[in-house]
């Protein structure tokens, strides 16, 4: 049987079973040529008229911090950056972010008793948890949700989240429609919208060229062989730490694949690292 250009071959024996072999004909794809395409309403910034929105991001994790702040700042948010508990804990004090995205697993502090400080400040100043409250009381030191930033899928683990204070959790690796939708719930944030199909996040779309096999081939063979067993096995941490090894003059390139684990892309990610290895 002929079938897109390759052929099936079945052999039957009555009573012992079939063998099924088939070709085609395939060649590897160049990572330039793969559009990773988002939803149409794409968010290009903030509607008019709302005033300033200030977020926290808080991880530890370079290349996962770096990407949130460039796509939130991207965007029209004021965004101010932590690498621990300790110091979100500190900044919002000082800074009075609006929202927190807080990352659960941090060293120095981690995010479930950051989070507890932070709410039980809040609640010795009379402040509600939702900021469209106190923005409407225009209060000085303005109420502070906080979106938990958790690899984890048991709902056990929800549970101790939602416990520690915190109003809301996204899943890692997650989309950049589903983060914008959260602050959109949580901060009643307007966006401008462009209802046309593009590459991913901003930072994707400029460095995409960067996605190559080349580009990886400067990195060593065991550095490679990790990362292409963390794409297989679907382990985004191990391939954000893998991420933070690479030199920080291909920034570019580290920011692109950071992209691809929050977009879902593994498979890209595993396909590079397979063509770079044998190259």
């Amino acid at each position: 049987m002929q079938l897109l250009g390759g052929e099936i071959i079945v052999k039957s024996i009555l009573g012992q079973g079939s063998t099924f072999k088939f070709h085609i004909p395939v060649k590897l794809a160049r990572a330039s040529d793969i559009q990773i395409r988002q939803p149409t309403d794409r968010v290009i910034g903030l509607a008019s008229g709302q005033g300033e929105y200030r977020i926290l991001v808080v991880e530890d994790n370079w290349a996962s911090r770096e990407l949130l702040v460039k796509l939130l700042n991207s965007i029209g948010f004021q965004v101010y950056e932590a690498e621990n508990g300790q110091q979100a804990v500190e900044a919002w004090s000082t800074w009075q972010p609006h929202l927190i995205l807080m990352d659960m697993r941090m060293p120095v502090m981690d995010g479930y008793e950051a989070t507890k400080k932070i709410k039980q400040a809040q609640k010795s100043f009379g402040l509600e948890s939702r900021f469209q409250n106190s923005h409407k009381q225009n209060s000085l030191r303005p109420a502070c949700a906080i979106v938990a930033l958790t690899a984890s899928a048991f709902e056990e683990q929800r549970a101790a989240i939602l416990a520690a204070g915190c109003d809301d959790f996204i899943r890692k690796p997650f989309q950049e429609k589903i983060l914008l939708e959260k602050i959109a719930t949580h901060l009643g944030v307007r966006y401008l919208c462009e209802d046309s199909p593009h590459l991913g996040s901003p930072q994707l779309r400029e460095t995409v060229e960067e996605l190559t096999p080349e580009a990886l081939a400067m990195m060593p063979k065991e550095w490679l062989a990790q990362l292409c067993w963390a794409a297989q096995a679907c382990n985004d941490e191990e391939i954000l730490a893998l991420i933070e090894q690479i030199p920080e003059s291909q920034v570019a390139l580290k920011l692109a694949l950071a992209d691809l684990v929050d977009n879902f892309r593994l498979d890209i990610i595993f396909n590079l690292t397979q063509a770079s290895t044998n190259a």
